[in-house]
Parts: C-alpha cells; structure tokens; sequence
C-alpha cells in the first residue's frame, strides 16, 4: 500500500440540550483535529474549508474533500451531580458525556462507535464558580485524549487489518552436539 496520510474529516457536533455548551464546539473540533494529527492521521476540519454550511452528506463532502474516512463527535450533554446538604459543603462533580463515529467515504458506513463519559472531581461552589471554564476544559482534554486513543486504534483496525494468527506447534531435534537451530 502507498505510504500517504490517512485523511479523515471530522465533524463535531452539540445535541446537548444545553446551548451555553455550543461555544465549545470550535475548541472540541481544535483539540481532537490536533490530537489525531499528532498520531499521523491528516484531520480536516469542514467548518475551516467550506464557507457555507453544505447541503451534501457527511460522506459526499468526506468524498469530495479527497479524505478516508469521517469522524463525528456529538457531545451529548455535560450533567452535575451535587453531593451534600450544606451549600458551604456541598460538591459538584460535572461529566462529560460524547459519542464518537467513525464511517468509511466510499460508503458512509460506521464501523465504529463509542461512548464516552467522564467526571470531573469533586469541586466546591467556589472552586465551580472562579474556575468553570478550567474545569470544563481540562474534562474535554481528557474526553478527547480517551477519543483519540479509540479512533486510532479503530482506524488502524480498519487501514491494516490483521488475520487471526494461527498457532502451530513445531518440534526440532538434532543429533549434532551443540548445534544451533
């Protein structure tokens, strides 16, 4: 097979109910676009080629942008969970819920998908209300580090497929002294 990148693109996406998380959109498409980049896969971002949002599919634009494979991430919502009675006492641990996609261009079928959800600690209301934005971006790294892993090694998977080896047994015998085999 000839040496080139791997090309995929990837389209983020919020089906959070929340809208106050739609302004992360552009920084989940930077940060995963970056990761994979670093593992070797060429990752193009529709939203920095296209000027108009585009009536064509996934698989068409995917197609049309000359790439492999496209990825969508969907995050699906960012939940709190407060633990204890007191307001001075209480903590909050949010949780980052996405889902990733992978799908062939030729065909636009998904061979791979993946949810991911991870919390953060524990934090007080005056550590959630001076850092939120910290907070929140340090559980998307982790979110996209932990996506970036999976959709490498499904692409790889799916690039360079390996047969089941078999396994044979094989015995040797010489009847020179000291000979090696």
């Amino acid at each position: 097979k000839e040496n080139k990148p791997l090309k995929v693109v990837l389209f983020v996406q919020n089906n959070a109910v929340q809208k106050e998380y739609q302004q992360y959109m552009a920084m989940t498409a930077d940060l995963l676009g970056a990761a994979l980049n670093d593992t070797g896969i060429l990752t193009i971002n529709p939203e920095n080629v296209i000027e108009e949002n585009p009536t064509s599919s996934k698989s068409a634009l995917t197609r049309m942008l000359g790439a492999d494979y496209f990825i969508t991430a969907t995050l699906r919502r960012v939940t709190s969970k407060k633990t204890g009675l007191n307001p001075e006492t209480t903590f909050t641990t949010l949780s980052m819920g996405m889902t990733l996609n992978v799908a062939r261009a030729s065909d636009a079928a998904a061979f791979a998908s993946q949810n991911l959800l991870f919390d953060t600690p524990p934090q007080t209301p005056l550590m959630m209300q001076n850092n939120l934005e910290d907070i929140f971006h340090n559980l998307l790294e982790v979110t996209v580090s932990q996506g970036t892993e999976w959709l490498t090694e499904k692409i790889a998977a799916k690039e360079f497929p390996t047969d089941d080896a078999k396994t044979v047994t094989v015995g040797f015998s010489c009847n020179v002294p000291g000979a090696y085999l």
